[in-house]
This record gives structure tokens, sequence and C-alpha cells, in this order.
């Protein structure tokens, strides 16, 4: 499974979560290995922290904090 494809894919379906309340940016470097996971599971981690974090940054927008705020997913290898 490429990390890419998953996180795009749970991107996508989170999107009602944080399309007014924040920009998403992803940078996922293209020498990552094919990961050997539970795709179900793996994509659910990843929804479940995306929403997380739109869910914070509603919290935060409606304290007045913010107006509007970004989310960053990001991955990449470090070392081996």
């Amino acid at each position: 499974m490429q990390i890419a494809e998953v996180v795009e894919t749970v991107v996508t379906v989170a999107a009602n979560e944080w399309k007014y309340l924040a920009d998403v940016e992803v940078r996922v470097a293209e020498d990552l290995p094919d990961l050997s996971v539970y795709p179900g599971e793996f994509n659910q981690m990843l929804l479940n922290l995306l929403v997380n974090a739109a869910h914070a940054v509603k919290d935060a927008v409606a304290v007045g904090k913010y107006e509007k705020d970004s989310i960053e997913i990001t991955a990449e290898r470090v070392n081996e």
C-alpha cells in the first residue's frame, strides 16, 4: 500500500470536516516504502487523526483564536 494514496484518500473523505476551517497541506516523500499494514485499520487511524485535528481547529476558531488555520500532514523517511 502506498502512503501517498492512503493520505490522499483520507484527506478527500474527511473534506467536510475541515474544508471551511482549515487548509490541509500534504507532504509525502516519494522514497517511502510500501506499507505492510492492515489497510482498513491504517486508513481509520489516519482519518481519526485528521478529524481530531479539524475539531481542534474548529474549537480554536469558535473562541476567536483563529479565523482559519492549517493542518499539515507530513510523511518522510528518517534514517532507516
